[in-house]
């Protein structure tokens, strides 16, 4: 818990979910997609 490190990041298939749950964290996502 408290991991923000996907363990594949290749399998990142911006559902968005991430985004309900970090907004902050969905923006460092949203750059890497």
């Amino acid at each position: 818990l408290g991991k923000i490190t996907p363990g594949r990041p290749e399998d990142c298939i911006a559902c968005g979910q991430c985004e309900m749950r970090c907004p902050d964290f969905a923006i460092f996502v949203e750059r890497r997609a």
